[in-house]
């Protein structure tokens, strides 16, 4: 697994981690704001994530 792989891995490990925290805090419209954000983030980084597995599969090389 390259780096750059290992690193987007991390960052969406660590995205999860930081929404359930934030979903465990009292509702208010700054942290359903944060949350929509952090979900469309993880969403975008799960797609890239597919792809760069894709590539660095050693079938697709």
């Amino acid at each position: 697994m390259s780096p750059t792989l290992q690193n987007a891995e991390t960052i969406y490990k660590e995205l999860r981690k930081l929404r359930a925290l934030i979903s465990k805090l009292p509702a208010s419209q700054l942290f359903t704001e944060t949350d929509t954000l952090l979900s469309v983030a993880e969403t975008s980084l799960n797609r890239n994530l597919a792809v760069m597995r894709f590539r660095e599969h050693p079938s697709h090389r």
